[in-house]
């Protein structure tokens, strides 16, 4: 059947909600394993085997993670405004597909690569035509201080190096 509420507010582990939905629940000391079926809120397909899952940890922060409930370490992609619009961090008009504010003194986005050293971290961007890839450019620092600029059209070469001491090569 059908139940649905006409004014109030319902709460789920608390018997004085204080918003329209208030779900309470001992926080987490970690973020659950993937593959794990606890966590604060859950959303699933109807066998229940996979979805989203969203809980809060004593420290104060949150997670939200995609993923497999049923024991299999699985994870799925997040996607953001798939049929279009902006997602802001610290904005609340983002004009672009990313737009990322911050009221200090510099606003940075960090890319951290904490699994393979050597490999480096970078940001690359990409130009298609279709699904043909008619430019694009790398940035990357690797595991010694040094930064590379990649750049080409269906394949990328490095064009110039910033040492770590500030030499330039090109």
């Amino acid at each position: 059947g059908n139940s649905y509420f006409n004014g109030g507010n319902v709460g789920i582990g608390t018997t004085s909600p204080s918003a329209k939905l208030q779900v309470e629940k001992s926080s987490e000391g970690s973020i659950p394993a993937l593959g794990a079926n606890t966590s604060f809120l859950k959303i699933s397909n109807s066998s229940g085997n996979y979805g989203s899952m969203i809980g809060q940890l004593g420290s104060g922060n949150a997670y939200f993670q995609v993923q497999r409930f049923d024991g299999s370490a699985t994870a799925y992609n997040l996607l953001l405004q798939p049929n279009g619009g902006n997602v802001g961090i610290g904005t609340t008009l983002p004009g672009q597909k990313l737009s990322v504010s911050d009221g200090g003194a510099v606003t940075r986005v960090s890319i951290e690569n904490s699994s393979n050293a050597a490999a480096g971290a970078g940001t690359q961007f990409i130009v298609k035509n279709g699904t043909a890839i008619v430019g694009q450019s790398t940035t990357r620092t690797d595991n010694v201080g040094n930064y590379s600029i990649f750049t080409g059209a269906s394949s990328e070469a490095e064009r110039m190096v910033i040492s770590s001491v500030g030499a330039i090569k090109f």
